[in-house]
């Protein structure tokens, strides 16, 4: 079962920004799952798809309409930076967002995760980040936080809507020919969520669904920024921003319908590159 929880944490030192997002993240997260359970570490370690995804750290959340008369686009998530310097801080509130897509690693993370309660450690680059409460339920108003089994995310997809809007709230970037393209190109953008679905559930896809992204899906409208961030192996540079898709032609509803699944599967799966290093993070709007 897709699920997307969100801890909520403060360092206990002065932080780095550029260590909120990349490798020192991602090695935190996995030392923190190591000391509550090795053999889930394992398990995440022998997959050849990645099962999580991770946000950089985010700051408080608030949300504001942009263009929605003109565009249609409802309310975006906007998280709040740190500031204008280089550091998060000690003591700063902060929030961690994790996603699981394969459903015996996402019982066993939030299974250990709610046996350790309040008040454990996880650290970036050795500065101790402590957890002062993780919200797992979709009752929450975190926006950040919800789950949904594959068979629901299917079901519950629309049979008739061809027009979707994504928010890509981090940076987000794809691997092509050997390089990165800061683009949100859509054979790309959907052929990575059908990748991961195909990947992780049970429910089928029809077969030629991959003709269907090369040939009738089509960027219609977008608002995005360029972004870049410092990580350990160079600057990452990516897009964030809202981007609208339309299904194009005549299609059988099972089409529209695993058009719309993915669009809403993104919201865990997140799209292209580095998301368990956090980019990518996406939702639909």
């Amino acid at each position: 079962m897709p699920s997307s929880f969100v801890m909520y944490c403060h360092p206990e030192a002065d932080l780095s920004k550029r260590a909120s997002i990349g490798k020192g993240l991602h090695d935190g997260f996995m030392a923190f799952l190591a000391d509550l359970d090795s053999q889930v570490v394992q398990r995440i370690s022998g997959s050849k798809t990645i099962p999580f995804t991770l946000s950089p750290l985010f700051g408080k959340v608030s949300r504001g309409a942009r263009a929605k008369e003109r565009r249609g686009i409802e309310k975006l998530v906007r998280e709040r930076d740190f500031g204008d310097e280089g550091l998060i801080r000690a003591g700063t509130p902060c929030r961690l967002r994790i996603s699981l897509l394969e459903d015996s690693v996402g019982k066993r993370v939030e299974g250990i995760l709610r046996e350790s309660g309040e008040g454990i450690f996880l650290s970036i680059d050795d500065i101790p980040l402590r957890i002062t409460e993780t919200v797992f339920t979709n009752e929450s108003a975190d926006p950040w936080v919800n789950r949904k089994s594959y068979k629901e995310l299917y079901d519950d997809a629309s049979p008739s809507m061809r027009n979707i809007t994504l928010q890509f709230a981090t940076a987000t970037a794809f691997e092509r020919s050997g390089g990165s393209l800061p683009l949100p190109d859509p054979l790309l953008v959907f052929n990575g969520y059908l990748d991961h679905w195909r990947w992780f559930s049970f429910v089928p896809f029809s077969s030629d669904f991959t003709e269907v992204i090369e040939q009738s899906i089509f960027l219609a409208d977008f608002n995005i920024s360029p972004v870049s961030h410092e990580m350990d192996y160079g600057k990452q540079h990516g897009f964030t921003g809202w981007c609208r898709f339309l299904l194009v032609g005549r299609h059988h509803e099972r089409h529209i319908r695993e058009f719309n699944t993915l669009a809403d599967y993104a919201y865990y799966c997140g799209t292209g590159k580095n998301t368990s290093l956090g980019m990518g993070v996406t939702r639909r709007v």
